[in-house]
C-alpha cells in the first residue's frame, strides 16, 4: 500500500491510499499515524473506489487535479485538487504500478465534450418547444401522449409561456452561451494524461 495527504484541514488530513484492488479515501486526525492505522486495519469509515468500477483516472497537469470517472454513467465523477508535488507523485506511481491501463493525452474533445453534449440536448429540447409552440399558435390540439412525462409537460408549459418566437430567441441565446464556453476551452486547453482502466486493472504486487 501507498498513501498521500491530498487535503489538509485544521485538525485532520485527508488521505488517498492505493491498495491492490481499490483506492481508499480516508480522513484522519493529524496526530494519528496513518501507516499504523492501515496496518492495524483501524481506519474506520473509508470511501472505496474499486479499480473494476473506475473507467478513467484523469490527471490534469494544468491545475494539479485528479478526476475519477466511473464505468457506471449514473455515478458522478470525483475530483480532487491537490498539492503540485503530491500530484506528481501520485501520477507517477499509478502510471508505473497500475496494470491493465492505457495512457492517453487529455484530448481537446474530452475537455469540450460535456459542453457539446449539453448544447446538443438543449437544442433538441428547444426545437421540441418551438414545434409545440407552433402547433399551439396554429390551434392544433396537443395529444395526451405529449403531456404524459415530466419533460413533455415542461416543454408544453414553456411553449405556452414563450411561444414560437420566444423559443427561437432562447435557442439563439443558449447556443451563443455554449459556443462561448466551448471557444474559451479551445483557446485555453488543459494539459494532462488519461489512464483508461479495464476489468483486470490492479496494483502490481512485484
Amino acid at each position: 500500500m501507498k498513501n498521500w495527504i491530498i487535503n489538509e484541514k485544521e485538525t485532520t488530513n485527508q488521505y488517498l491510499i492505493a491498495t491492490q484492488k481499490s483506492i481508499w479515501i480516508s480522513e484522519q486526525l493529524k496526530e494519528l499515524d496513518i501507516n499504523k492505522l492501515i496496518h492495524d486495519k483501524n481506519l474506520g469509515k473509508v470511501k472505496s473506489l474499486r479499480y473494476e468500477e473506475i473507467k478513467e483516472i484523469i490527471f490534469i497537469d494544468t491545475d494539479f487535479s485528479i478526476e475519477f470517472v466511473f464505468k457506471d454513467s449514473e455515478v458522478e465523477k470525483i475530483t480532487y485538487s491537490i498539492n503540485k508535488s503530491v500530484f506528481r507523485q501520485i501520477k507517477t506511481y499509478f502510471k508505473k504500478h497500475l496494470s491493465g491501463i492505457k495512457i492517453k493525452d487529455y484530448s481537446l474533445l474530452k475537455q469540450v465534450l460535456p459542453q457539446l453534449t449539453t448544447l446538443t440536448l438543449g437544442l433538441v429540447f428547444l426545437s421540441l418547444t418551438y414545434s409545440t409552440a407552433l402547433d399551439l399558435e396554429n390551434g392544433l390540439e396537443i395529444p395526451e401522449s405529449s403531456k404524459s412525462s415530466i419533460i413533455k409537460k415542461i416543454i408544453l408549459v414553456l411553449a405556452e409561456l414563450v411561444g414560437a418566437s420566444g423559443s427561437i430567441i432562447l435557442g439563439v441565446i443558449f447556443s451563443l452561451i455554449f459556443i462561448f464556453l466551448i471557444t474559451k476551452k479551445l483557446q485555453n486547453p488543459k494539459k494532462g494524461e488519461v489512464l483508461r482502466l479495464d476489468k483486470t486493472s490492479k496494483l502490481k504486487t512485484a
